[in-house]
């Protein structure tokens, strides 16, 4: 369905047309700059030459999601035509479709991080043993769904960019 419906945009509108229709209020054109509306999150991306890749998400949320790493492709995830709207639509909420992804446990913790918390605080607030907290949180980090950072003998754990788009339904 997405590829019938961005193939037929690209044959009949221009790319300012394109961007609003994948996302309206979250991409915009303008003179030679596409501008991303993300939660948590800004910043300027120049793709010296190299383009920008557009990919239809299933599992999305109204708003997109970017990689925006230097070195990678900037690549902009949109939600994707006639089936983001339905990846949960049998009645399961987010957290039960997370819950099915993840496990029980992650979906808690990655549920539980919105904001930048301690592995302790995580553990507390999640009702986990720290251990498990802990691997819980390593696994997270692996699949790309929770950056961590060192504050001075702490480290706090908070949602990555992608992680947000997981858990946001907004």
């Amino acid at each position: 369905m997405d590829r019938k419906v961005v193939r037929f945009r690209l044959g009949t509108a221009d790319l300012s047309q394109i961007t609003f229709a994948v996302s309206p209020g979250h991409v915009t054109w303008a003179g030679d700059e596409v501008h991303v509306r993300v939660l948590h999150y800004g910043a300027v991306i120049d793709c010296e030459g190299s383009g920008l890749t557009l990919v239809p998400s299933v599992m999305s949320t109204p708003r997109c999601a970017v990689i925006t790493e230097r070195g990678a492709q900037p690549t902009l995830f949109y939600p994707a035509h006639g089936v983001t709207e339905t990846w949960t639509g049998d009645g399961t909420t987010a957290a039960a479709a997370l819950t099915a992804l993840l496990g029980e446990g992650r979906a808690r913790v990655l549920l539980c991080l919105d904001g930048p918390r301690s592995t302790s605080e995580t553990a507390a607030l999640c009702g986990l043993a720290v251990s498990t907290a802990s691997h819980h949180l390593a696994v997270l980090r692996g699949a790309g769904l929770v950056d961590s950072t060192r504050a001075g003998a702490a480290v706090r754990h908070s949602r990555s960019v992608l992680g947000e788009a997981l858990t946001s339904r907004q």
